[in-house]
C-alpha cells in the first residue's frame, strides 16, 4: 500500500508494502514542505523516514515529523549533509535552523547513509546515489585538472562569494559523530571532503565557462542539479508488486543505472514520476525501459510541472497516470 499526501509542489508518501518488515511500521518517503504539515496527516505509527534529497519540497516537513512522531531511523543519501552544507555556505537557505536540526536535534535518531547497492530489507534495493565523485561532476574535473580547490576559492571570492576557506579546505562532515564504525567514518570523511572540494571547483569552472546567466541563478541551477543527481532511487519488489521511487533523479541518473545494472533493472509496476513530471528528468526512452503500468505525479502545476510532453507519453504508452492536482490534458 502507498498513501500519497497532497503537499502541493513537493513529495511525501507513506509506504506500507505487503510481505515486508515495513508492513507493520511503514516508511515515510519525503516530508513535503513545512506548510504542508504532513505530520498532521499521518495517523499510523511510524519510526522510519527516508529523505530522497535535500530540496525543501521533500525535506522541510521533517522538523515537525521529528517533533511530533516517534522517529528512530532516518535514511538520507550518502552525500546529503554535504549538499545541505553547500546550501548554507552559499547563503541560499534562509532557514538555517534546519541545519542545526540535523546536527544536534537528531541525537536520538539513528542516521543511515544510503548509497548504490545498499538494501533496506530483502525487498528494497538502492540504485542511487553512487559514491564515485565523477558520477556527479562528470568530466568537469578531468578537463580542468589544473583548476584546484585553492584557485576555485580565490575565483569565487572575486565573484562576491563569502566562503569559509578553512572550513571548506579541512571539511569535516556534520555526520561525523553519528558514524560509529571508525573505518566507515574515515572513508566517509575523506569522500565528503573530496565531494565538497569538487563541488566548489566545478562551480568555479562553470561560472567561468557560462557567463550569460547571472551568478546567483547559475549557482542555484548548479546546486539543484547536483542535489538531483544524489537523489535516492529505490526499488521495492516482492512476488506481487514492484514500486520505483525516484526523488528528483535526472535523466543522467537513469542512464547510469541502466548502464551499470542492466536495461531492465528499474522495470516496475508502479512509478513515482521523478521531479513532478519534468521533461528534464524523464523521456520516452527511459519510460519504455521502466515499463510501469501506473505512474504517480506529485505536483501543483508550478514551474511547468508536469510537462505536457510527459503527460502525453502516459497516454501514448497506455500508462495509468494519477495526479495529486488537476492537469490539463490535450
Amino acid at each position: 500500500m502507498i498513501k500519497i499526501y497532497n503537499v502541493g509542489q513537493g513529495d511525501s508518501f507513506l509506504f506500507k508494502p505487503d510481505s515486508c518488515m515495513y508492513n507493520k511500521t511503514p516508511i515515510l518517503i519525503d516530508c513535503g514542505t513545512k506548510s504542508a504539515k504532513v505530520y498532521k496527516k499521518i495517523v499510523e505509527n511510524i519510526d522510519t523516514v527516508l529523505i530522497s534529497h535535500s530540496h525543501g519540497d521533500h525535506l522541510n516537513g521533517l522538523e515537525d515529523i521529528i517533533k511530533y512522531k516517534n522517529i528512530s531511523n532516518l535514511y538520507i543519501p550518502y552525500y546529503f549533509s554535504e549538499i545541505y552544507s553547500i546550501l548554507n555556505y552559499l547563503k541560499l537557505n534562509k532557514h538555517k535552523k534546519n541545519n542545526k536540526l540535523f546536527i544536534k536535534s537528531l541525537s536520538k535518531v539513528s542516521i543511515h547513509l544510503l548509497k548504490e547497492d545498499d538494501e533496506l530489507c530483502n525487498h528494497i534495493k538502492i540504485y542511487n546515489p553512487p559514491i564515485n565523485h565523477f558520477e556527479y561532476f562528470g568530466d568537469w574535473i578531468i578537463r580542468n585538472d589544473n583548476h584546484n580547490i585553492d584557485m576555485a576559492l580565490k575565483h569565487l571570492k572575486t565573484l562576491g562569494f563569502d566562503l569559509p576557506d578553512n572550513e571548506i579546505l579541512n571539511y569535516k562532515s556534520p555526520l561525523n559523530e553519528s558514524i560509529k564504525d571508525n573505518n566507515i567514518k574515515n572513508e566517509y570523511n575523506q569522500n565528503a571532503r573530496k565531494f565538497i572540494h569538487n563541488f566548489f571547483q566545478t562551480l568555479s569552472i562553470r561560472l567561468i565557462d557560462e557567463i550569460t546567466i547571472s551568478i546567483p541563478k547559475q549557482t542555484k541551477i548548479y546546486f539543484q542539479s547536483i542535489a538531483n543527481k544524489a537523489s535516492i532511487v529505490l526499488k521495492f519488489k516482492n512476488e506481487y508488486k514492484s514500486y520505483l521511487f525516484t526523488g528528483d533523479a535526472d535523466i543522467s541518473v537513469f542512464e547510469r543505472i541502466f548502464e551499470k545494472h542492466g536495461q531492465d533493472s528499474l522495470s516496475t509496476d508502479i512509478l513515482k514520476v521523478p521531479h513532478h513530471g519534468s521533461k528534464k528528468n524523464l523521456n520516452e526512452r527511459i519510460l519504455k525501459k521502466i515499463k510501469p503500468s501506473v505512474a504517480i505525479f506529485s505536483h501543483k502545476n508550478e514551474y511547468e510541472h508536469p510537462d505536457e510532453d510527459i503527460i502525453m507519453l502516459m497516454k501514448q504508452l497506455n500508462i495509468k497516470d494519477y495526479y495529486t492536482n488537476d492537469v490539463k490534458r490535450k
